[in-house]
């Protein structure tokens, strides 16, 4: 600590010292009610920001009985960092509804005579969220989220908040049919694995999607 400010450690501490202060960090960053003085920053509990900040990595103490995880270290959870989107080329946009678990939201596209249905479906928490899309009744793409998923926290494992570093691009999707182009842009990405119930929890708020043509 230097003026009230934290500064990395020039050398690593012992293995008790850094056990002794990553448990303190990681129950301070977790407790609402702390009065915590104006130099700790709740981003601490993230492995990134902590390292940085107190020039070690985390430390948990070995432990001679089931460690159960702090919430922070099971979440991934990612804002929309705004800026700038290409888009060029696509002819229509729909803006979803902020219901979050609306079992199924549509939208219906009339092209030249061909109709088309759009259907955002994600139903709980724990069912990754599902694109269909439908021409004149027939299914011509029908993808869930899971490949997504999968790079997101592939890019940003638990543990991991929004920081500066992310692009707008990362909380993008496309998707191609021999008729339709489609982008998925979301506003929020959360992934939480709940270690009572053992079950993945997902919340994913999807600002617009963009439709063209392909000819």
């Amino acid at each position: 600590m230097t003026a009230g400010t934290l500064t990395p450690a020039e050398s690593e501490p012992a293995d008790d010292v850094r056990e002794a202060i990553t448990d303190a960090v990681l129950f301070l960053a977790d407790s609402e009610d702390a009065d915590l003085p104006d130099w700790f920053d709740r981003k601490l509990s993230i492995r990134s920001d902590f390292e940085k900040q107190m020039g070690f990595e985390q430390t948990i103490p070995k432990r001679d009985f089931p460690y159960k995880p702090s919430d922070s270290e099971m979440r991934t959870s990612l804002f929309n960092p705004g800026g700038i989107l290409d888009i060029e080329g696509y002819q229509w946009s729909f803006q979803l509804p902020r219901a979050r678990y609306e079992p199924t939201t549509s939208h219906e596209l009339s092209i030249n005579g061909t109709n088309y249905t759009i259907e955002w479906s994600a139903h709980s928490r724990n069912d990754v969220p599902l694109l269909r899309i439908t021409k004149d009744q027939e299914i011509i793409l029908e993808e869930d989220m899971n490949d997504f998923l999968d790079g997101i926290l592939s890019e940003y494992p638990p543990g991991y908040h929004s920081e500066s570093d992310m692009n707008i691009d990362d909380l993008t999707v496309t998707y191609k049919t021999e008729h339709l182009s489609v982008l998925l842009v979301f506003d929020y990405v959360e992934v939480y694995l709940d270690p009572n119930d053992d079950i993945i929890n997902y919340e994913l708020t999807l600002s617009s999607i963009y439709i063209k043509e392909n000819r």
